[in-house]
């Protein structure tokens, strides 16, 4: 199945050319298409529109402006803004951010094109009610402009979109074998994983990675949720900004994905006071324990006494593994105010296992921070 649509992405000339640009070809595409047929164009775009109009014609076609990937506008003056995802994944913070830009103009509709469809999308973290941000998915894209195909003569043109449209299904088919359950091995970043070793033969692993590891941590926040946090511990968002996390009055978790140097990560963090945090982080096959603080004093100044209260310890959750940093360095550290000790994740470990260790640790948190307040004076 992987290995026949893999075959077919080789086959197609448009992917082949959409690879050194990832979502810049995608919106370039469009905007030539919408350009160049702006009825039929138009015409799928309509329904996202706050007010129905009779006009089908899309006009004034825009490219990365004010950090939006593709506009255009109706001759009523409503306007169409696309945030483009394929490769990447779109995050909560920054359609807030772009909506709150163009929140002023109240014709704006807000699109957000994506290969996946991102858990936040029913959250309510979208902007006000005249900024909210519609999904459209690139399987229904595709359906729609295969559609449009049909209505365009030029048979050149033709061809062209319906090997758009082909490649594109083979991207979601792709999209939809990313899954995830417990029973997995948490071998992601491993070269023994299949998936993950023939998406590098089309140069997509990294989109794998940043879907399997969105998922992972949406199952954790789901895990999360369903855990008894003591005290004023509260769950508060998926995806959000750290900068959430330190304004929250309460003790405070926050979850989160992305990817750093060729590698998936997970990250949990969790504020026990308004400077510090204790953290969980899962980047490629390293499992990290972390103090941070957000004025580059405290956790210098404290992390000894954490390893006392037993964090920086996996010796019950890694027997016998070795933990890093060896010798006498005793922490690895970005900057002055994130220290961190690691162990390697072995792949053979399944996703429930990780779960499970991961959900200790947040209970071993909630343990250390009635005892953190002696130290961080």
């Amino acid at each position: 199945m992987l290995e026949n649509i893999i075959n077919k992405l080789k086959e197609s000339p448009l992917f082949n050319l959409s690879l050194s640009s990832k979502e810049l070809f995608h919106s370039n595409f469009l905007y030539w298409l919408g350009n160049k047929y702006p009825n039929e164009f138009g015409k799928i775009f309509k329904k996202f529109l706050k007010i129905e109009t009779d006009d089908n014609e899309a006009k004034d076609f825009q490219r990365e402006k004010s950090n939006i990937d593709l506009s255009f506008k109706y001759k009523d003056g409503q306007q169409i803004l696309i945030e483009n995802k394929v490769k990447s994944i779109p995050y909560i913070e920054q359609l807030q951010k772009y909506s709150k830009k163009h929140a002023s103009d109240t014709n704006n509709n807000f699109i957000l094109l994506s290969l996946s469809e991102p858990k936040f999308i029913n959250s309510d973290n979208k902007g006000n009610e005249s900024t909210k941000w519609q999904y459209l998915s690139y399987k229904e894209l595709s359906d729609e402009l295969l559609s449009m195909s049909d209505q365009i003569s030029d048979g050149y043109h033709n061809q062209i979109v319906k090997d758009y449209c082909q490649f594109i299904d083979n991207l979601v088919e792709i999209n939809n074998e990313i899954k995830l359950d417990s029973g997995m091995y948490f071998d992601f970043h491993s070269k023994v994983n299949r998936f993950y070793r023939e998406l590098q033969k089309i140069r997509l692993h990294d989109f794998y990675l940043k879907r399997i590891y969105e998922l992972f941590a949406f199952h954790i926040y789901k895990e999360v949720e369903n855990m008894t946090l003591e005290g004023n511990a509260e769950l508060i968002g998926f995806g959000l900004p750290i900068k959430e996390l330190w304004g929250n009055d309460n003790e405070s978790i926050f979850i989160s994905h992305g990817m750093t140097r060729g590698q998936g990560l997970f990250d949990l963090k969790y504020k026990v006071s308004d400077h510090l945090l204790l953290g969980i982080q899962i980047q490629g096959d390293h499992y990290r324990m972390v103090v941070e603080d957000n004025n580059s004093q405290i956790a210098k100044k404290i992390k000894e006494e954490l390893v006392k209260l037993g964090w920086f310890d996996f010796s019950e959750s890694f027997p016998n593994q070795d933990i890093y940093p060896k010798g006498e360095k005793d922490f690895n550290k970005f900057g002055d105010n994130f220290f961190y000790k690691s162990v390697k994740l072995d792949p053979n470990l399944k996703i429930d296992k990780v779960s499970e260790i991961i959900l200790n640790d947040i209970q071993k948190i909630m343990i250390i921070n009635k005892e953190i307040s002696n130290f961080e004076n």
